[in-house]
């Protein structure tokens, strides 16, 4: 069996692999697909059931090598994975509060059948564990804004912010980097109603657009700009309560999620074109987004 991983785009994100051999044994090797260092080996018996989880199909790969023995007794494998089309648009969303209503699933207020996946609580930049995203085709990250309303926080101007930034670039980096078939969808920091926390969101959100949505295609920037008054503030309509600077309503948070939903499915439906044929094609393609979705309903 040659080297390889069941990495396969449409194998559920958190499945395992199961694998029961039967005939003669055989060594099973499994290597680091990075280093390419030898991890292990384990011997498979008759009968044997030996299980992977998708996810450390990004990080290890196995293979059998021939015996060169033609008495070896045959050997068969029959392996069982999770698979749906759907899992091609798996998506894991690290989100802070303003995300806490967000929902995978069937039904209404959900994403949609269409779009399975799941929400990892990720209130504060450092709290991004790349891990978490390995073996999910898209990762969105809604999380920062806490960093700069936080009483511990330290923004004292633009510095400050771009060491916040850099920060969140790293994290960005390193999920690519355990993930490079990952899309990543960015949501900028939301407006808030402070005056203060605002300017270093725009600077914040300015740092992202420069450093990060220019340089790689494969990570997207979330549209929320109807959020914001021209000021930067979050508008009335957006707003929670009275005495709550920073979170939005459960209207507003329905708009921001059906705004991811369609990126991804506009991400989806459009491949790896270039930027100037996905921009031309907005209109036409976020009609076709529209139409896909109430079909996977």
């Amino acid at each position: 069996m040659p080297e390889h991983s069941d990495n396969e785009r449409t194998i559920n994100p958190d499945s395992e692999i199961f694998t029961l051999s039967m005939g003669g044994s055989r060594v099973i090797s499994f290597y680091d697909l990075y280093s390419k260092k030898k991890i292990l080996d384990h011997v498979c018996q008759h009968n044997q059931l030996y299980k992977m989880s998708r996810q450390s199909q990004n990080f290890s790969s196995h293979r059998i090598d021939k015996t060169g023995d033609v008495n070896t007794a045959e050997r068969y494998s029959l392996t069982f994975r999770c698979i749906d089309q759907r899992y091609r648009r798996s998506t894991i969303i690290l989100g802070d509060s303003n995300s806490s209503r967000y929902r995978f699933g069937v039904g209404e207020g959900t994403f949609g059948r269409g779009l399975p996946g799941k929400r990892q609580e990720t209130m504060l930049i450092e709290h991004i564990n790349p891990a978490d995203c390995m073996s999910y085709n898209n990762v969105v990250i809604q999380c920062g804004i806490n960093n700069i309303t936080s009483s511990r926080a330290l923004i004292n101007g633009p510095r400050d912010v771009r060491v916040l930034f850099d920060q969140f670039k790293k994290k960005i980096d390193w999920i690519m980097s355990v993930n490079p078939k990952a899309n990543v969808f960015i949501v900028p920091l939301l407006p808030t109603r402070s005056v203060t926390f605002n300017k270093a969101v725009r600077v914040f959100n300015s740092l992202i657009q420069d450093h990060i949505i220019d340089l790689h295609y494969c990570c997207t920037l979330i549209d929320v700009s109807e959020l914001a008054h021209s000021d930067g503030s979050l508008r009335p309509q957006c707003q929670k309560v009275d005495w709550d600077n920073i979170h939005i309503n459960i209207k507003t948070i329905r708009k921001v999620a059906v705004s991811i939903r369609d990126s991804i499915y506009l991400k989806y439906n459009s491949g790896r074109k270039s930027r100037s044929n996905v921009n031309s094609g907005v209109s036409s393609a976020r009609s076709r987004v529209s139409s896909a979705v109430s079909r996977d309903r």
